[in-house]
C-alpha cells in the first residue's frame, strides 16, 4: 500500500505563492521527511523546477546541479532549497520536492509556487463612445494593459466614486507577461449617467497595497427626456387670498425649451416655469406642468387645496312682537369644515349649534346675537403651525317695546350766571321703534315740551334756571321712565366789603373783630387764613371764633336771589404781639374759583427777639479769616433801635473791622434784622456779643449771641408725628443750630415686626432731606407768661417730610440727624408711629373663603376673580388679649388691635405664624390704601387625625377641676351653716378720676414729653382747641398683644460697623430709654397744613391713629399747674406723656 503524502512529509512549502522580486534573495522552500523515509539507500530526494515549458533537475540526494543559483539546506530529515538571486525567466515557476522509492518506484511530491512580480504597464482605454448616446442604449468600454506578473486585476469606478458592479464587466487575463490583459464593461445608460466618466483601475502584487494604476474615459453625453418636478409640494394647502407661486423645474439633455402649466378643472393654461396668482376657491384641484425637449416631453402634477375661514350668513335684523317664536339660522361655508358653531347673545346666552330657537320672545331678548364659527387651517409654510380662523355674523333682534329709563348727562351741572350747558338724554333701552324725547324744565311752566331732540341747550343762564330738568323718552308703544338732573346756576361769590389793607392795634386790645362781606348764590362760604395757613372753623378755640350771618333780603318765596353773607373772625383774648400777620378772607360758593381779601394786621408792641436759643443764648459761627455775620432778628412796632456790645463796650458801624446794617424784612410784618459783620475775623473775635434793642414800648430787650468756629450741626429737636395715612407718615422736627454751614438732614426708619414688637435685623431705609424735597410748617406753641396766668402764642417753624410707600396698620421707628460739610450731628431719640387703616373700595372683590393650616403655617383662599397682577393679599392679625372682643368694638378700636403682616402677590401664602385672629383684604399693589372689605380666616383643625391623644388628658384635667370646685362649694356651704350670726362687711368703691391708665412711678418721669416739646405745655396749630373731654386712652398707648421692649439705652446706631444683633441694635437701645410718643391725631393739634398736604383730618384719615408706646396720663387735679380754664368757663385738660 502506497503511503499518503502527509505521512511522508513532515514539512512542506506553503500552499500560497511565494511573491519575490527579481535580483533579491529568494525564500527558503521547506521540505522534510518522516524518519522512515530518510534512508537514502531506499529513498532518493530531489528538487525539480518547471520555469517556462521545460522542467529542470536542481538536486538529487545530496548533489546540487546549480550551486551558483540554488543552495540546498540539508539537516536531519530536512531537505530545504533556497534561491540565491531571483531571476525571472529561471525562477518564475513551480518547484517540486520529490521522494523516490527505489524499490517500489513510487514517487511522493510537494509543490512550491514562485511568482516573480512585475508591475503592469499603465492601462489605456481602447474602446469607448465618442458621441452622444440616448438613454437606454447599450454602451461598451474596453480597458487594456500589457505586462505584469501576476496578471493584474481590474475594477471600474464612476466619477461620483460609486463602484461598478462586477456583473457589468469581464476580464481576459494574459497567459504570458508580454501579452495584454483586457477588461470589457457594458451597461445600458440612463439620465443619471449624463456627464459622468469612468475610471479603469488595475493592480497586482508588484504594487503596494492601496496603490493602483488607472485611466479615465471621456465624459458621457446621454440624451434623455425631461424629468419634471411640480412644486412647492405635491399636496399644496393654501389660504384663500394668499399669494401663491407654482414652480416647475425639469432636467433634460438637451435642456427643456418649453414649459406649460395646465389647471385640469378649469382648463386654464400658463406658459412658463413659475405661475403666481392669488388663491381663490376656483383654483381647487390638480395643476399639471409639462416640459419638452428634442427627445420627448415630461410632466408632473400637484393638487391645490384652497382653505378658507368660516363665512357665516345670518339674517341681519328681526323685529318680532313679544311672545313670538324666533328661530335663528346660521349657515357656515368653510374649508375645512367648521369644528365649532356657537350662538351668543344678551344676558350671557350661549348655545352650541347652527340653529337657535326662542319659543317666546321677550323684551329682555332684544340685542345683538352673534354666530361664531371656528375652523383650523393647515397651510403650507405656516411658521406657527395650524392656523385658527373665526367667522362671525350678527343678527339684531329688536323686540317691539317702549323705551326704558332715561339718563341725563350735562357738559356741566354747575354753571355761572350767563353761562351755558348742554344736556343730553339717553334711554338705557331706546325701545323699538327708537325713542323720541320730551323735556320738562324750570322755564316750561310745569308741562313737557314737544321737543323730540335728545339734546337740550341752556343758554344765557339766570338764577331762575336753577332746578330739576326732566326728560321723558317715548315711542308709539308708550312712555319710558323719566330721568331727572339738577342744574345749579351759580352767581359767583364776590367780595362786596373787603378787609382794609392795613390795621394797627395796641397790645392788650380786646374785642377785636375782622369782618368780610361777600355776595352770590348760593350763599358764599368763607375760610380764614393767617400767614397762608387755614384757621379751621370746626376747631374754634379759646383764641379765635369764626362765625357768619346772612344779610336780610326781600327775595320772593321759591325764587332764586343773590345772598349777602358776612363772615367774622373774633379774637377772644387780648391781642398779643404775635397776633400780627397777614389775614385773608377767602370766599367761594360752588365754583372752584375763590375770591379773597387780605389785611396786614400790626400790633404795637415792644421788641421781641426772635433768634433761636441754644438753650438760652443764640449762636453764630465763622472760620478764622472769613467775614463773620451775626444777625439779631427782632419783631417790634414802631421800628426798633439796635445797640451791639462786645465785652461791655458798644460796637459802632465802621469801627475797626465792624460793619453794622439794620434792615426791615419786606416779607414779614414788623420784623427787622440788625447784622453785625466782622471782616477778616480772628480767633479772639470769637465769644459773646450782646444785641440790645428798644423802641419806646416796654422794656429794653437784649440777647447774647455767641460767635464760634464753624462746626458740625446740632441734633434736631422735637421729632414727632404730625399726621398719618394708611401708607404714609407725616413727620416734623425743629432744626437746631447749623454750625455755620448750610445743613441738610438724614432720616432713617425701620418697620417693626408686628409679631415681635421690634424691627427685624434689616438695614434701615435712609432718606436725605433738604429744602428741595421737604417743606416748612409753622406750628404754634402755648407758653405761660406766669404761673396761673393765661397762655400766649409763640410760633415755631418745623421742617416736615412725608414718608410714603408704607404698609397700613404698621408701626415704624424713625430718627433724624443733621449734616453739613463739617460733619453730622447726633441722632434724635427714636420715635415710633403707626400708619392708619385702609379705605375700603367696593370695586375690589373681597376674598371669599380663607383657610389657615396651623400645622403647615399656610393660608389658602378663594377670590371672586383671579388674583391679577394689580392686586395683592393684605394679611392682618390680632392677638387674643385684644382680639377677644373684636367683634363688638368700634371701628377705631379694632384698627388699634389689628396689625398688618405684609401684602402677598402669590398664593397660597406660606410661613404664616399662628395668631388668635386672622383676616385678609385684596389691595392695589401700587396703592395699598385702597382695599376690599376684609374676610375672616378660618383656622383649620390639625387635631382631627389624632384628636383622642389630646382629648383624653384634657378631659381628665377638666373633670379634676370640676370635682375640686364642687368640693370647695360644699365646704363653703357647710361653713355658712356653722356661722349663721357672722356679719357681712359692705365694701364701697372709692371714687377715682377716670385716668386712661395708671400713673408711672416717679423714677420713670424724668423725661416728660408733652406732645413732642420738652419745655412747653402744648403745641397746636391755628384753629385748634384744648380738649375739654376725658381721654379715651387712645392718644398714646401700648397696644395690647404687641409688646415693646423698654430697657437701657445707648445713643449709638452703628449698623455700618457692627453686625446687626438685637443686643447691639441702636434702635432698640435708644427706644428703650428715650422712647418718644408723637401727638395723637384725635386731639386735632395739627390740622393746618402747607401746600401738597391735606388741609384737615377728614382728608388725612377716616380712622384714629394708634401709637405703640407708653400710656397717656391725664392730670386732672383742680389745683395743679397743668389745669387751666377757657374764657367760656370750661375746664381745659392738658395731656402729658410720661416716659
Amino acid at each position: 500500500m502506497t503511503p499518503d503524502r502527509d505521512v511522508v512529509f513532515l514539512t512542506r512549502p506553503k500552499a500560497e505563492p511565494y511573491y519575490v522580486t527579481e535580483g533579491q534573495e529568494g525564500p527558503i522552500m521547506e521540505c522534510s521527511f518522516a524518519p522512515e523515509f530518510r534512508n537514502r539507500t531506499r529513498y532518493e530526494p530531489s528538487w525539480t523546477v518547471v520555469a517556462g515549458d521545460l522542467p529542470r533537475h536542481l538536486t538529487r540526494n545530496g548533489v546540487s546541479f546549480s550551486k551558483q543559483h540554488y543552495e540546498l539546506l540539508q539537516t536531519s530529515g530536512a531537505y530545504n532549497l533556497q534561491i540565491r538571486h531571483v531571476v525571472f525567466h529561471r525562477d518564475n515557476g513551480k518547484f517540486f520536492c520529490t521522494v523516490l522509492d527505489k524499490e517500489s518506484g513510487a514517487q511522493y511530491t510537494v509543490q512550491a509556487n514562485i511568482v516573480v512580480v512585475v508591475e503592469p504597464e499603465k492601462p489605456v482605454i481602447t474602446r469607448q463612445p465618442t458621441g452622444a448616446v440616448e438613454e437606454g442604449e447599450l454602451v461598451t468600454i474596453e480597458c487594456q494593459t500589457t505586462g505584469g506578473n501576476p496578471p493584474p486585476s481590474f475594477s471600474w469606478v464612476f466619477s461620483n466614486r460609486s463602484v461598478v458592479p462586477e456583473e457589468w464587466y469581464h476580464v481576459r487575463s494574459s497567459i504570458s507577461p508580454d501579452r495584454p490583459s483586457v477588461s470589457i464593461l457594458q451597461w445600458r445608460v440612463n439620465a443619471e449617467d449624463n456627464a459622468a466618466y469612468l475610471n479603469c483601475q488595475i493592480w497586482n502584487e508588484a504594487l503596494p497595497k492601496g496603490e493602483h494604476k488607472d485611466v479615465s474615459t471621456i465624459r458621457l453625453n446621454v440624451l434623455y427626456g425631461p424629468r419634471v418636478h411640480a412644486g412647492p409640494v405635491h399636496d399644496y394647502n393654501v389660504e384663500e387670498g394668499e399669494r401663491v407661486e407654482l414652480t416647475c423645474s425639469a432636467n433634460g439633455n438637451p435642456a427643456p425649451s418649453q414649459f406649460e402649466w395646465y389647471h385640469v378643472a378649469s382648463g386654464e393654461h400658463f406658459a412658463g416655469t413659475n405661475w403666481q396668482f392669488l388663491a381663490e376657491r376656483k383654483h381647487n384641484g390638480d395643476f399639471r406642468c409639462t416640459a419638452t425637449n428634442s427627445i420627448e416631453s415630461g410632466a408632473d402634477k400637484l393638487t391645490m387645496n384652497v382653505q378658507y375661514g368660516p363665512i357665516v350668513k345670518v339674517k341681519e335684523w328681526i323685529n318680532p312682537a313679544e311672545g313670538d317664536a324666533v328661530t335663528l339660522e346660521c349657515v357656515v361655508d368653510a374649508n375645512p369644515l367648521a369644528n365649532s358653531i356657537v350662538w351668543s347673545g344678551p344676558n350671557d346666552i350661549t348655545y352650541e349649534g347652527s340653529t337657535y330657537k326662542i319659543d317666546s320672545i321677550q323684551r329682555t331678548h332684544s340685542g345683538n346675537y352673534t354666530c361664531t364659527a371656528i375652523n383650523v387651517l393647515t397651510v403650507h409654510g405656516a411658521k406657527s403651525g395650524p392656523v385658527t380662523r373665526t367667522g362671525q355674523a350678527f343678527t339684531f333682534i329688536d323686540v317691539l317695546r317702549r323705551p326704558g329709563e332715561a339718563l341725563i348727562t350735562a357738559s356741566s351741572t354747575v354753571i355761572a350766571v350767563g353761562g351755558e350747558t348742554t344736556l343730553r338724554c339717553t334711554a338705557v333701552d331706546v325701545g323699538s321703534p327708537e325713542a323720541e324725547y320730551r323735556w320738562l324744565t324750570p322755564s316750561s311752566s310745569g308741562s313737557y315740551r314737544e321737543q323730540k331732540s335728545p339734546i337740550y341747550t341752556l343758554e344765557h343762564a339766570t338764577l331762575a334756571d336753577n332746578g330739576d330738568y326732566r326728560c321723558m323718552p317715548f315711542n308709539r308703544i308708550g312712555d319710558g321712565v323719566e330721568g331727572i338732573l339738577t342744574i345749579q346756576v351759580v352767581e359767583p361769590s364776590k367780595i362786596t366789603r373787603p378787609l382794609p389793607e392795613t390795621l394797627i392795634f395796641k397790645t392788650g386790645e380786646t374785642s377785636v373783630t375782622l369782618r368780610c362781606e361777600a355776595q352770590g348764590y348760593p350763599a358764599p362760604q368763607f375760610q380764614w387764613f393767617k400767614d397762608g395757613q387755614i384757621i379751621n372753623k370746626k376747631d374754634s378755640n379759646s383764641h379765635w371764633s369764626i362765625s357768619s350771618e346772612q344779610h336780610p333780603n326781600n327775595c320772593p318765596k321759591n325764587d332764586f336771589c343773590s345772598i349777602t353773607m358776612i363772615a367774622f373772625l373774633n379774637f377772644l383774648l387780648p391781642l398779643a404781639w404775635n397776633d400780627k400777620g397777614n389775614y385773608s378772607c377767602k370766599s367761594s360758593n360752588g365754583l372752584e374759583k375763590f375770591v379773597s381779601s387780605s389785611v396786614a394786621l400790626s400790633v404795637i408792641h415792644g421788641p421781641v427777639i426772635l433768634n433761636e436759643r441754644y438753650p438760652s443764648d443764640a449762636l453764630a459761627a465763622a472760620d478764622v479769616g472769613s467775614t463773620a455775620r451775626i444777625i439779631c432778628h427782632v419783631s417790634a412796632r414802631p421800628e426798633p433801635e439796635f445797640v451791639w456790645l462786645r465785652n461791655g463796650s458798644e460796637v459802632h458801624d465802621g469801627q475797626s473791622r465792624y460793619v453794622v446794617r439794620n434792615i426791615r424784612l419786606n416779607n414779614k410784618i414788623d420784623e427787622f434784622q440788625s447784622i453785625l459783620e466782622i471782616t477778616d475775623s480772628m480767633i479772639y473775635d470769637h465769644g459773646p456779643y450782646i444785641c440790645q434793642t428798644s423802641n419806646g414800648n416796654g422794656q429794653k430787650e437784649e440777647l447774647v449771641i455767641k460767635l464760634q468756629t464753624k462746626s458740625k450741626p446740632q441734633a434736631p429737636r422735637d421729632l414727632q408725628l404730625i399726621s398719618s395715612l394708611p401708607t404714609s407718615l407725616f413727620i416734623g422736627w425743629r432744626p437746631s443750630f447749623d454750625g455755620g454751614e448750610e445743613q441738610n438732614f438724614q432720616l432713617e426708619y425701620r418697620k417693626v415686626n408686628p409679631m415681635k414688637g421690634i424691627p427685624d435685623s434689616t438695614e434701615p431705609v435712609a432718606i436725605y432731606i433738604d429744602d428741595r424735597n421737604a417743606s416748612y410748617l409753622t406750628l404754634y406753641e402755648e407758653n405761660e407768661t406766669s404761673r396761673r396766668s393765661r397762655r400766649a402764642f409763640s410760633s415755631i417753624a418745623y421742617m416736615v417730610y412725608n414718608i410714603s410707600y408704607l404698609n397700613p396698620l404698621s408701626t415704624y421707628w424713625f430718627r433724624v440727624r443733621a449734616r453739613n460739610l463739617i460733619g453730622s450731628s447726633d441722632w434724635t431719640p427714636v420715635t415710633t408711629a403707626t400708619t392708619s387703616d385702609v379705605w375700603e373700595c367696593g370695586s375690589i372683590p373681597r376674598p371669599l373663603t380663607l383657610y389657615y393650616n396651623s400645622a403647615q403655617q399656610k393660608i389658602d383662599f378663594e377670590v371672586t376673580k383671579q388674583l391679577n397682577d394689580d392686586l395683592c393679599v393684605l394679611l392682618l392679625f390680632a392677638s387674643g388679649k385684644n382680639g377677644q372682643d373684636i367683634g363688638s368694638e368700634s371701628e377705631g378700636k379694632v384698627s388699634a388691635n389689628w396689625r398688618v403682616m405684609d401684602c402677598f402677590d402669590q398664593t397660597p401664602i406660606y410661613d404664616v405664624p399662628s395668631a388668635d385672629y386672622l383676616k385678609a383684604r385684596l389691595c392695589h399693589k401700587l396703592n395699598l390704601a385702597n382695599c376690599s372689605a376684609a374676610s375672616e380666616i378660618i383656622v383649620s383643625s390639625t387635631l382631627l387625625a389624632s384628636g383622642w391623644v389630646y382629648m383624653i388628658p384634657l378631659g381628665a384635667v377638666v373633670l379634676f377641676l370640676l370635682l375640686t370646685l364642687c368640693f370647695i362649694f360644699i365646704c363653703c356651704q357647710m361653713r355658712r351653716t356653722f356661722n349663721p350670726n357672722k356679719k357681712e362687711k359692705n365694701f364701697v368703691s372709692t371714687e377715682r378720676r377716670n385716668d386712661s391708665s395708671a400713673p408711672l412711678s416717679q423714677s420713670n418721669t424724668k423725661n416728660t414729653l408733652v406732645h413732642g416739646s420738652q419745655t412747653d405745655s402744648g403745641i397746636f396749630t391755628l384753629g385748634s382747641t384744648p380738649n375739654t373731654n376725658k381721654s379715651n386712652g387712645q392718644s398714646a398707648q401700648i397696644t395690647q398683644g404687641f409688646p415693646m421692649k423698654i430697657g437701657t439705652v445707648t445713643d449709638q446706631w452703628n449698623t455700618n460697623v457692627e453686625p446687626f444683633t438685637y443686643s447691639n441694635d441702636p434702635y432698640l437701645q435708644e427706644y428703650n430709654t428715650q422712647y418718644q410718643i408723637s401727638p395723637s391725631l384725635q386731639d386735632n393739634k395739627y390740622d393746618g397744613f402747607i401746600d401738597e398736604f391735606p388741609l384737615n383730618d377728614q382728608e388725612l384719615n377716616e380712622h384714629q391713629n394708634s401709637i405703640d408706646g407708653p400710656s397717656t396720663i391725664i392730670h386732672d387735679d383742680h389745683d395743679s399747674d397743668e389745669t387751666s380754664y377757657t374764657t367760656n368757663g370750661t375746664r381745659r385738660v392738658m395731656r402729658e406723656i410720661i416716659v
